[in-house]
């Protein structure tokens, strides 16, 4: 959030602004257009009265833990929950990575093809997909997949939501095709997971093997059909996989 004296120095509510509007509307940049520049006059943004410092950046951190921040979160969502925000049947796991300027040796990720790896400070959002509304984040050191961040976002949703049984559909995207993300959910009643497979050739090989009976056309081009799918080894465990067929052979 602060750097060096010759780094940019960014308010720490700016920052979160940034990072909660980014998700909301997703729109890349918006913490680097909000950024106060050495060489900018050092204008006041958003009715902030000062820069923060490095100093300021670390007293306030210290006087406030982890599970602060994620009680906070808890109460806010449950007032919010009250209040009629979220209606809680459809929810969306969307990762959110911002390049990071820290002088910390952290991983680099590639966010899309052809781009070299950069660091990125990670976020972790679940937005309820029917009211466009924020539910919960959390943020995670570079090295975290979505596998181990997952659960702990989930936790926060349960906690808020406090959904009954088969209450929540989770929809995320192919990144969280991970057997062990998948195990986690089924472990939790009041959620049902639906992610993208990989388009691999193993898998292209077992769709082109259905037979076509066993397909439902629901119209011209438009058919489908669910198979039992299973996962081997130490997480494994029976799920339903849902295929497409798009077009008509004859």
């Amino acid at each position: 959030m602060a750097g060096r004296s010759n780094r940019r120095y960014v308010p720490s509510r700016v920052w979160l602004c940034n990072l909660f509007t980014k998700a909301v509307v997703c729109t890349a940049g918006i913490r680097a257009e909000r950024t106060l520049h050495r060489r900018g006059g050092f204008e006041l943004v958003n009715g902030l009265p000062f820069v923060a410092a490095d100093t300021t950046i670390h007293q306030v951190l210290d006087e406030r833990t982890v599970e602060d921040s994620q009680a906070l979160q808890i109460t806010l969502g449950k007032l919010r929950r009250a209040s009629g925000h979220f209606r809680g049947q459809l929810l969306a796991i969307d990762p959110h990575r911002v390049r990071s300027y820290s002088c910390r040796h952290m991983r680099e990720r590639t966010e899309k093809s052809g781009n070299r790896p950069v660091k990125m400070a990670q976020t972790f959002w679940v937005l309820d997909a029917d009211t466009k509304q924020p539910v919960c984040f959390t943020t995670a050191t570079a090295a975290r997949d979505v596998a181990a961040a997952t659960p702990q976002l989930l936790d926060l949703v349960e906690a808020i939501l406090q959904p009954e049984e088969g209450q929540i559909l989770v929809v995320a995207d192919t990144e969280h095709f991970v057997a062990e993300l998948l195990k986690d959910v089924q472990q939790r009643p009041g959620f049902d997971l639906l992610v993208p497979l990989p388009s691999k050739k193993p898998f292209r090989r077992q769709y082109e093997a259905i037979p076509e009976t066993q397909f439902q056309r629901h119209w011209a081009g438009f058919a489908t059909t669910k198979l039992p799918a299973y996962f081997t080894g130490r997480h494994q465990g029976s799920y339903w996989q849902f295929v497409e067929r798009y077009g008509e052979r004859s």
